[in-house]
């Protein structure tokens, strides 16, 4: 496999043929410490039910989230998918996917991987079955 790895404020891998994979891992302090557990902000972003989110800055930016993740629906295929202990939230489009993992033993966490150009078959055999195989 041709890559080329690149570390900063997360994990950047390009592949060859124009696929990128960036993993990054989100705690509290990314987002200001909110008042919820962050393993399940996910769960929130991918329902769009903010409806127990009291702090209304706070409930702002997930509404940017959930724009930037989710959006436009017409060309996102949303889904949730368990592997093993680990829930993913997964926002696919050929050219760009989101996906975010969360465990009910990491409340204080949660990983966002941003795939370029992955196939829906690349994400099942590449990163799926790897999270599964961990």
């Amino acid at each position: 496999m041709n890559a080329s790895f690149i570390g900063s404020d997360g994990e950047m891998i390009f592949y060859a043929g124009q696929k990128s994979l960036f993993a990054t891992v989100v705690t509290p302090e990314d987002w200001g410490n909110p008042s919820i557990q962050m393993n399940q902000a996910p769960g929130f972003i991918f329902r769009r039910d903010l409806s127990s989110i009291q702090d209304p800055e706070f409930r702002r930016e997930l509404e940017g989230i959930i724009r930037m993740t989710l959006e436009p629906a017409e060309e996102k295929e949303n889904s949730m998918v368990t592997v093993g202990d680990l829930t993913a939230y997964i926002a696919f489009s050929p050219t760009k996917t989101t996906i975010m993992l969360t465990s009910p033993g990491k409340p204080d966490l949660f990983t966002q991987l941003v795939l370029d150009n992955f196939s829906w078959q690349d994400i099942e055999n590449e990163i799926l079955k790897g999270i599964e195989g961990h």
